[in-house]
C-alpha cells in the first residue's frame, strides 16, 4: 500500500486531460427537470446476476430513480428510447459486448453519443466503455484497459483517495484522505491512444496482486472513478463496486444522475456511511481459505458455529456472504434467525427484505422479534433513503420518568426546602397529566440506621399522586467500581426498604434502574444482574433520551443558595432549549437506526430546576406531538427487546446502545447536544 498523498499526486497524470474538460460542459449545472429518471440495468449475457440485483437495490436509494432491467433484444426492440440512463454491471465486459452484437453496440452508441443520454459502466461495465486496444468494447471514453493478462489479479475491499474533483461530485467522502470500496478483478485504467477528455475522481491507493501472478506496483495511483463527455452524452466509469460496499451504495445513483444531467440530492444517514468500512480486507490464499471453511460451517455447523459464521463473513465482507447467510433466516434456532438478520442488514442486502418480514411471524422471544424489526427497518430505510426534513410529529409517545428520588438536589438541606421542592414538582407532574416513575435511592431516608419519617413522607406525596416509585438501589454504587456481590447486596437493601413501604400503601415495587446508567462491565457482569433482577421480578427502565439535566441542576441549585437570581434565571432560560434539543436529536436517532421514532423514555431528576422547568418542559413535549404514557407501555415497544451492547462507564443512551450492538458505532448519529460550557463551570463539573 502507498502513501494517500503520494497516490493523489499521481491523479496529476491524467490534468492535461482534465484541463481541457471546459470545453466539454463540465461544471456546468445540471438541468433536472423534476420528472423521474429512466434508468435500465443491462442483464443480458455477460452481466453477473448478482451485480445486476446489487445495481438496481442501490439505485433505489434515490426517489427520482425508476429502475427496470434491460436485454440486447429489448435495446434492439427499441428500449433506448424510454431511457435517460444505461448502466452496465459487473461480469464480463466482453461478454457484455458480445450480447449486444454490432447492432446493439451502435444503438447504445448513439445512445449517448447523438441523443446525450447517459451511461454507466461498474467494474466488467467499465470495461466496456473504455478504449482498449484489442479489446470488444464501445470506446467511449479516452480510457484503456492495461495488464488484462492478469485481469483475475484478486478481490477484496481496498483504499481509495478522491481527487479535488471527486470531492465535488461525492462530498459525502470528504473528512479523510483515503475511502473503502469493494473491488473485484476491475480494470486497470490509464490514458487511452488518442485520448477523449476525461476526468478523474478518485484513484486506487490498494495495490491488488494476490492471484493470477499479478505484478506488484502496477494498481496504486491509477483510476477508479472517471467521468467524461461522449459526444453529447455522459459516461462514467468505476473500476470498483460502490453499490455492494455498505454505506457506499449511494454513489451509484449519484454517479447516474451525473449522467442524466440532474441535479445531486441529499440521502440519509441511513445510506451515506462514508466510514462504514475503515480498513483493507483483502483476499489473499488464507482468508479465501478461511472463507470456504465458513461456507461448510453454514452447512454442517451447530447452531453456535453458524451464528459465528455468519458474523465472521459479514466482518470479512466476503462477496456472497449475503446470500449464503440469508438462508439462515428459516432456521429452527433463533439465534441464528437473528445473527442472519442483523448480517444482512449490515450488508445492506436490500434484496432480502421480503425474506425477513416473511419470517417475522416465526419470532417466539421478544429479542428476535425486535431484531428482526430492526433488520427490517434498517433496510427499509434505504428504498429509497431520502429522510423528510420536518417528519410528521403526531402519535409521538414518552414516559417520564425521575431520579434520585426523595430529591436530587435543592439549594438549602432543610425539611421545609424538600417539602417545597417536591410538592412543587410533583404538583407540575399532576398538572400535564404525566404518569411518571420516580426511583428511589433509599439511603436518602435515612438518619443512622431508620428512615426518617418526614422524608418517607416526602414519597408518599408520589404516592399519593397515583405515581410509581422504582429502586434506584441503596447507595447509589458505580458497577464499574463495586464487585458484583457487593452491587446485588445494595440492590437488596433498597429493597428491604421500598418494598415494605409500598405495600403498606397498597403498591407495588416492579422496576429498576442502574446508577449510572451502568449495566455491566462486561458481558458476563451485564448478564448477572439481569438474571438476578429478573429472578427478583424487576424489570429494568432503560432510557432513551438522556440528557445532562443534572449539570443544569446543580448549576441552578448553586445560584439559589447564594442568592443569584440572575444566574439561577439564565441557567433556567437555558435549559428548556437544551432539553428540546436533547429531544430532537433522539428523534432522529430513532428514526436512522429503527426507521421510526420509538416510545421514548426520558430520564430527568427529583431537583429544584425541574420543580420550577418542568410545566415548561411538558408543553415543548406536547407541542412537538408527544402524549404522555406509562413506562409499562414505553416498554411494550419491541425495540426494547433489543440487545444492550454498550460494557463502558457513561451512562448513554439505550438507542446508542442498540446502535453498538446492532452495527457499531457508525450508526450513531453524531453531534449529540452538549451541555454549555457555562453551565458546567456554574455547576462546578468538568465533564458531563
Amino acid at each position: 500500500m502507498v502513501k494517500a498523498q503520494w497516490v493523489r499526486r499521481a491523479a496529476g497524470l491524467f490534468t492535461f486531460i482534465i484541463m481541457s474538460l471546459a470545453v466539454s460542459g463540465f461544471g456546468s449545472k445540471a438541468g433536472g427537470t423534476g420528472s423521474m429518471l429512466r434508468v435500465g440495468v443491462f442483464g443480458g449475457h455477460g452481466a453477473s446476476p448478482g451485480s445486476v440485483e446489487r445495481a438496481v437495490e442501490a439505485l433505489k436509494i434515490d426517489p427520482e430513480i425508476e429502475v427496470s432491467q434491460i436485454t440486447a433484444s429489448m435495446i434492439l426492440g427499441g428500449a433506448l428510447s424510454r431511457l435517460d440512463v444505461l448502466v452496465f454491471p459487473g461480469g464480463g465486459g466482453a461478454r457484455q459486448m458480445n450480447d449486444l452484437g454490432d447492432e446493439g453496440a451502435a444503438r447504445v452508441k448513439a445512445f449517448a453519443q447523438d441523443e446525450g443520454k447517459g451511461i454507466v459502466g461498474i467494474c466488467a461495465g467499465a470495461y466496456l466503455l473504455s478504449d482498449t486496444p484489442d479489446y470488444a468494447c464501445l470506446r467511449l471514453c479516452g480510457v484503456s484497459a492495461v495488464d488484462r493478462e492478469h485481469d483475475e489479479r484478486g478481490h477484496g475491499i481496498v483504499a481509495f483517495a478522491p481527487t479535488e474533483a471527486g470531492i465535488q461530485c461525492f462530498p459525502e467522502l470528504a473528512g479523510a484522505d483515503v475511502r473503502f470500496m469493494y473491488y473485484y478483478e476491475g480494470p486497470l485504467l490509464t490514458v487511452a491512444q488518442g485520448a477523449l477528455p476525461f476526468e478523474v475522481l478518485a484513484t486506487f491507493v490498494t495495490d491488488v496482486h494476490l492471484e493470477n501472478g499479478a505484478p506488484a506496483g502496477l494498481m496504486s495511483g491509477k483510476p477508479l472513478l472517471v467521468r467524461a463527455q461522449s459526444g453529447k452524452g455522459r459516461v462514467f466509469l468505476c473500476s470498483g463496486h460502490p453499490e455492494a460496499t455498505p454505506g457506499l451504495r449511494w454513489m451509484l445513483p449519484r454517479m447516474v444522475r451525473w449522467t442524466g444531467r440532474r441535479e445531486p440530492v441529499g440521502y440519509s444517514r441511513a445510506a451515506v456511511r462514508p466510514g462504514a468500512q475503515d480498513r483493507e480486507i483483502l483476499f489473499d490464499e488464507a482468508l479465501r481459505a478461511e472463507e470456504s471453511a465458513l461456507f461448510e460451517k453454514l452447512l454442517y455447523g451447530t447452531s453456535g458455529g453458524r451464528v459465528s459464521a455468519i458474523q465472521r463473513l459479514v466482518a470479512i465482507r466476503s462477496w456472497d456472504a449475503a446470500k449464503w447467510i440469508s438462508g439462515g433466516l428459516r432456521s429452527k434456532e433463533a439465534e441464528v434467525r437473528r445473527a442472519a438478520a442483523l448480517g444482512l442488514a449490515q450488508l445492506e442486502a436490500t434484496w432480502a427484505l421480503p425474506d425477513i418480514e416473511s419470517v417475522l411471524s416465526l419470532a417466539q422471544d421478544s429479542r428476535t422479534r425486535a431484531e428482526l424489526e430492526f433488520s427490517s427497518a434498517r433496510l427499509s430505510a434505504l428504498a429509497p433513503a431520502v429522510t423528510p426534513e420536518h417528519p410528521a410529529s403526531a402519535n409521538r409517545e414518552v414516559a417520564v420518568t425521575f431520579d434520585d428520588l426523595p430529591v436530587a438536589s435543592a439549594p438549602y438541606d432543610s425539611p421545609e426546602a424538600w417539602r417545597d421542592l417536591t410538592q412543587r414538582l410533583v404538583s407540575s407532574i399532576e398538572r400535564n397529566n404525566v404518569p411518571s416513575v420516580g426511583f428511589v435511592i433509599a439511603q436518602k431516608l435515612m438518619k443512622e440506621n431508620d428512615p426518617e419519617p418526614w422524608k418517607v413522607d416526602l414519597l408518599k406525596v408520589w404516592v399519593r399522586a397515583g405515581l410509581e416509585l422504582g429502586n434506584h438501589t441503596y447507595s447509589h454504587p458505580s458497577l464499574h467500581q463495586v464487585n458484583l456481590d457487593t452491587y446485588e447486596k445494595d440492590i437488596m437493601k433498597g429493597d428491604e426498604i421500598l418494598r415494605p413501604f409500598l405495600t403498606s400503601q397498597g403498591m407495588r415495587l416492579r422496576y429498576f434502574r442502574h446508577p449510572y446508567l451502568q449495566t455491566g462491565r462486561d458481558e458476563a457482569t451485564k448478564a448477572s444482574v439481569g438474571t438476578f433482577l429478573q429472578t427478583r421480578g424487576y424489570v429494568v427502565a432503560p432510557v432513551t433520551i438522556d440528557d445532562s439535566d443534572w449539570v443544569f441542576a446543580r448549576a441552578y441549585t448553586k445560584a439559589l443558595a447564594r442568592n443569584d437570581a440572575e444566574t439561577a434565571a439564565r441557567v433556567k432560560s437555558a435549559y428548556l432549549p437544551y432539553i428540546e434539543s436533547k429531544v430532537v436529536y433522539f428523534e432522529r436517532q430513532s428514526r436512522e437506526l429503527l426507521g421510526r421514532e420509538v416510545r421514548q423514555i426520558l430520564l430527568l431528576h427529583a431537583s429544584a430546576l425541574n420543580a420550577d422547568a418542568f410545566d415548561g418542559i411538558a408543553r415543548m413535549l406536547k407541542g412537538r406531538g408527544y402524549s404522555f404514557i406509562p413506562l409499562e407501555r414505553a416498554l411494550s415497544d419491541e425495540a426494547y427487546g433489543l440487545q444492550d451492547g454498550y460494557y463502558g462507564p457513561a451512562g448513554i443512551s439505550w438507542l446508542h446502545r442498540w446502535c453498538l450492538a446492532l452495527g457499531g458505532k457508525d450508526l450513531v448519529l453524531p453531534e449529540e447536544p452538549r451541555c454549555p460550557e457555562w453551565v458546567m463551570k456554574e455547576a462546578d463539573v468538568d465533564s458531563e
